[in-house]
């Protein structure tokens, strides 16, 4: 009995596999239920039975891969690393997730928004599904921060949500760049740098000579 939830997940995400792989290769709107279905290995009918349209399989296979990342992120923040290090880890986590996925991702993103143009209701549940997106990811960041203010890892008067949006906002910025193909960005050199100038403003210096002191 058990076992057909487990069987129903491992169909859905068959198909938005499948569906992922056809939207990369021909964008949303070039792509049809049909395909993706042939590229499951399933009938065109069973699609329906998981998704209501091709608008809520796009919209799915964001917030998989977002998910995904977002475990990962949770699973750092209840570890027993001090919170600069979480912070690093965090940072480093969600660059290497979207890096291995860059590609993929923003073509899939650039879809999302011809869609939200396009249809004024798909974009208002697009955009909603963006903002929870930033939402979720800033809220993981403050709490780190707001930890490490706590531990005196970090400086007292810094803003734990206004630096989190900073971060977010720097990591798009660098990722963007990346992805367009921008020569002048070394992503490993450049993630490096990102996160010690992030550092320079928020660690507690005399927090970090007191412990080397014990």
């Amino acid at each position: 009995m058990r076992s057909k939830p487990f069987d129903k997940e491992e169909k859905r995400n068959q198909i938005i596999k499948a569906a992922t792989k056809i939207f990369i290769k021909k964008g949303f709107f070039g792509t049809t239920i049909s395909e993706i279905a042939k590229e499951a290995d399933i009938g065109k009918g069973t699609i329906y039975e998981y998704f209501k349209s091709k608008d809520d399989i796009i919209f799915s296979t964001f917030s998989l891969y977002i998910n995904n990342i977002r475990k990962k992120i949770e699973k750092i923040i209840e570890s027993k690393l001090n919170p600069k290090e979480k912070l690093e880890k965090a940072i480093t986590l969600f660059v290497e997730s979207m890096n291995k996925e860059a590609d993929k991702l923003v073509k899939l993103m650039f879809d999302f928004w011809a869609i939200a143009v396009k249809e004024r209701q798909i974009g208002k549940s697009f955009l909603i599904e963006i903002n929870n997106f930033y939402k979720q990811y800033r809220a993981m960041f403050s709490e780190i921060l707001i930890q490490g203010i706590k531990n005196g890892y970090f400086k007292k008067y810094i803003n734990p949500h206004q630096q989190a949006i900073i971060i977010t906002c720097m990591l798009d910025g660098i990722l963007t760049q990346y992805v367009m193909g921008n020569s002048c960005i070394k992503y490993q050199e450049t993630i490096k740098s990102f996160i010690s100038t992030i550092f320079k403003g928020i660690v507690n210096e005399q927090h970090n000579l007191l412990k080397s002191y014990k």
